[in-house]
């Protein structure tokens, strides 16, 4: 399995597992292979969309990460507090901004996996 370097600057944390009543929080997973020749593109329209996707609501983490051995190769982890946070994020002008912006920069398909974070189980 090759490595990842997290680009420097990008993403929040916090270790919160909280959902405020809204459902369990949420997880999403998701590889890019990027054409070489837009890979700056790709790394410049994320980074203006994570400034703004890091002051929405609920936005927990939004990282993104570069492969060492394949510097097309990308991953992307984003944590929600609660999935209506999530699906919120995707009504957002600047993720419409992102997508148009990379629009013809994948190389081939990626993958994609939503997760649920149970509530913690608190000790008896």
């Amino acid at each position: 399995m090759g490595s990842c370097n997290r680009l420097p600057g990008r993403g929040k944390e916090s270790r919160s597992r909280e959902t405020n009543g809204r459902g369990y929080g949420t997880v999403m997973h998701i590889t890019y292979k990027i054409k070489p020749d837009r890979v700056a593109d790709f790394k410049r329209a994320f980074d203006r969309c994570a400034v703004e996707t890091l002051k929405e609501p609920g936005c927990l983490k939004y990282e993104i990460y570069q492969s060492y051995n394949d510097t097309t190769l990308f991953f992307l982890l984003e944590k929600w507090q609660h999935k209506q946070a999530h699906q919120n994020h995707s009504q957002t002008e600047h993720l419409k901004a992102y997508f148009k912006a990379i629009e013809g920069a994948f190389d081939q398909g990626g993958s994609f996996e939503l997760f649920r974070i149970p509530p913690a189980i608190e000790a008896e």
